[in-house]
């Protein structure tokens, strides 16, 4: 009895690390982040406030770029206005509040979109669609 309970030990232990490792390596693999929502930002300089903004820098993984294509892509497809871009640039003056928040989404997982001033790191393609319709 005691050996069964102890083998259902090591076996849980395990499953709880393999399923851990699973979902790091999604994270890392560039899984949508369904976790947190958009976040308010402030304006970016250029951008109609219609235009959806994908970001993802020139110097991004392969994988990344994927993402950013497959994205841009799938929106023109369902006939929203898209802007693709390598840079972003807001118009906050220094020591803004909003600072933090876009110093935290632009170190999030590429690529990067600002939806009707809303922005997430690596969202799903319903998630930006969802997001661009509730505000509009």
């Amino acid at each position: 009895m005691v050996a069964l309970a102890r083998i259902l030990k090591i076996l849980l232990v395990l499953a709880l690390a393999g399923y851990a490792y699973v979902h790091w390596q999604n994270r890392q693999a560039g899984a949508p982040d369904r976790g947190v929502g958009f976040v308010a930002l402030p304006p970016v300089e250029g951008l109609a406030p219609d235009v959806i903004l994908v970001l993802a820098h020139e110097r991004c993984s392969a994988e990344e770029a994927r993402r950013a294509d497959r994205l841009e892509r799938d929106l023109i497809r369902s006939g929203l206005p898209v802007r693709r871009a390598q840079n972003v640039s807001f118009a906050m003056v220094p020591g803004d509040p909003a600072e933090d928040g876009v110093r935290r989404l632009l170190s999030g997982a590429l690529p990067i979109v600002i939806a009707r001033g809303r922005g997430k790191p690596n969202p799903a393609l319903d998630e930006v669609i969802a997001e661009y319709r509730s505000r509009g």
